[in-house]
């Protein structure tokens, strides 16, 4: 544009400062169309990245994450298990261990 306004400004132009000036502003469409262009291609990468981003993400949730969510919720139902089995055998072996009523000592050094 610095080079087309002088030289629309002047009255007495040459067929080379006319030419000069077509060219000047077929540049500048040029560029514009190239700067719409990069902007299309740039949205396009763009979009194609966030949705292969948002598919992988989902198909890693569904194989992997579910998977682990599956065994870590496997394991403390094992642990819970357990842990209820050694309460009932600790419940047991107090209820059955033999307690001497006539020994008072005997208590206190179980």
């Amino acid at each position: 544009m610095e080079v087309i306004i002088p030289l629309e400004a002047n009255a007495q132009r040459s067929k080379a400062d006319n030419d000069l000036i077509e060219l000047n502003k077929t540049l500048i469409e040029v560029s514009k169309s190239n700067e719409k262009m990069a902007k299309i291609i740039i949205g396009v990468v763009l979009g194609t990245g966030i949705a292969l981003s948002a598919v992988g993400a989902h198909k890693w949730y569904e194989k992997i994450q579910k998977r682990d969510d599956k065994l870590a919720q496997l394991q403390i139902d094992k642990l819970e298990v357990e842990v209820t089995k050694l309460r009932t055998e600790l419940a047991i072996s107090i209820v059955s261990s033999p307690v001497s009523v006539d020994e008072p000592e005997n208590i206190a050094h179980e």
